[in-house]
């Protein structure tokens, strides 16, 4: 099966230089590690005053494009949040939201309609707690993500899948009984950064089933991600699951 990346990205990074930030980029960068296609998201849409405009860009750049989906990024406190989904202006493969970046919490009223509007739409949230390293955010510092308020949000929040985006591999350990617990919550492995053998240790631990490739690039470096894939002593078999995002995908197209 083709390979996917499901956590890339399009744009800079407001703290320091990204080489590679346009889509031609990322493009090519996927060409040349046997990648075709992914699932991306803008980062200037984290830090716009209205990221609806990252958006628009991001359409533009993917329109005509059938191997990359578009996965739109959502601030649930900002006015006109569901206007701009309700539009409907160009078609989105997924919701993407940072509520350590924009100050709120997965149990606040806010975030309700979002909820329901996943539901009705059948599309899969891109729960994304971090970026960066947190000892590197040095301009501004998101919130820490809460592990037990996540926890509590996926045995209580049901009807749509969920993909956590780079999680650090100490994390899903700690999550592990509520992401088995349900058919549709996956992890990528942006956040894999720990050492080695880590899916080694998640495969016999039965949490590979519950892993898609996702790089974070251009903000990561895609190569290293791949390799912890690629060097891990899983079966081959395994690696391909987790490269081409089969189980995830088949949950997104029941």
């Amino acid at each position: 099966m083709t390979h996917l990346d499901f956590g890339c990205f399009v744009g800079g990074w407001p703290t320091h230089k990204v080489r590679h930030p346009s889509f031609d980029n990322l493009r090519t960068l996927h060409c040349r590690n046997n990648i075709g296609g992914g699932y991306v998201s803008a980062t200037h849409a984290i830090f716009w005053n209205d990221p609806y405009e990252a958006e628009r860009d991001l359409a533009r750049d993917l329109w005509g494009q059938n191997a990359y989906r578009h996965v739109m990024t959502v601030n649930p406190t900002l006015p006109g949040t569901w206007d701009d989904l309700r539009r409907g202006e160009f078609p989105v493969a997924g919701i993407r939201i940072f509520p350590c970046f924009h100050g709120y919490s997965l149990t606040d009223d806010c975030v309700k309609p979002l909820w329901e509007f996943l539901r009705e739409k059948k599309l899969p949230l891109f729960l994304t707690p971090r970026m960066e390293d947190e000892r590197t955010t040095y301009l501004f510092h998101p919130r820490l993500p809460d592990l037990k308020k996540a926890d509590a949000f996926l045995r209580e929040v049901t009807g749509f899948p969920v993909l956590l985006c780079n999680v650090r591999d100490s994390e899903l350990p700690l999550l592990r009984e509520c992401v088995l617990a349900r058919e549709d919550v996956f992890c990528d492995t942006a956040g894999f950064k720990g050492g080695l053998f880590l899916l080694d240790e998640f495969y016999a631990q039965g949490l590979t089933e519950r892993v898609v490739f996702g790089s974070l690039s251009p903000v990561h470096c895609l190569r290293s991600t791949l390799l912890t894939i690629e060097t891990a002593a899983i079966p081959d078999a395994e690696k391909e699951r987790i490269l081409s995002g089969e189980r995830f995908l088949n949950v997104l197209t029941r």
